[in-house]
C-alpha cells in the first residue's frame, strides 16, 4: 500500500518586479500553511519523503509543513521539473519513487495538481485552492503501478473548509 499526499503551494504574492518562479508567500499563505500542517500533523507523521517544486512559494510551503512535522529541511527534495508540472509529469514523478518509501508528499502548482486529482477518479474538483491537501492510498507495493492501482480517498481539505 502506498500513500500519496498532494499539496498546492500556499497563497503567494502578486509581483510585477519578481519572476513567477521567485514569488514569495504572503502572510496569509504562511499562516495557512502552518495551520494546515498542524491540522494534518497525524497524516504528516507518516511521510517518508517531501518532494517539492523548486519555485520559492512551493519550497517555502514544504518547509513550513516540514517544520510543523518536526522534519529537518535537508530532507526536502526540490525538483525544478515540478514547477508548473502537468498531471502527466506528476504521474511520471510518482512512478519513479523508490519502492522502499511508503508515503510521500508532493508540493506543486495548479492547474497540474487539479488535473492530477481528477485523473485519480476519486473526486472531481474545479480547482484545488492554495494550500489545499489531497491524500489517497493506492493498493500496490510498486510506485510505478500507482496510477492503475485501486485507490481510496484519505483526505481532501483546504484552509477555508
Amino acid at each position: 500500500m502506498k500513500q500519496i499526499i498532494i499539496v498546492r503551494h500556499a497563497k503567494a504574492e502578486q509581483s510585477l518586479t519578481k519572476t513567477d518562479y521567485d514569488r514569495m508567500l504572503t502572510n496569509r499563505g504562511i499562516q495557512d500553511a502552518t495551520n494546515m500542517a498542524l491540522r494534518h500533523k497525524e497524516l504528516l507523521s507518516i511521510v517518508d519523503c517531501y518532494i517539492t517544486s523548486s519555485a520559492v512559494r512551493a519550497l517555502t510551503t514544504a518547509q513550513l509543513f516540514a517544520t510543523q512535522a518536526g522534519l529537518a529541511h535537508k530532507h526536502i527534495i526540490p525538483l525544478h521539473e515540478l514547477y508548473h508540472a502537468s498531471a502527466l509529469k506528476l504521474t511520471a514523478c510518482i512512478s519513479q519513487i523508490h519502492n522502499a518509501l511508503q508515503c510521500i508528499i508532493i508540493f506543486a502548482h495548479n492547474p497540474g495538481i487539479t488535473h492530477y486529482i481528477n485523473a485519480t477518479g476519486l473526486v472531481y474538483i474545479d480547482n484545488l485552492p492554495t494550500c489545499g491537501i489531497f491524500a489517497y492510498t493506492a493498493a500496490t507495493p510498486d510506485w510505478s503501478q500507482v496510477h492503475d492501482a485501486e485507490k481510496k480517498l484519505v483526505s481532501i481539505d483546504f484552509p477555508k473548509k
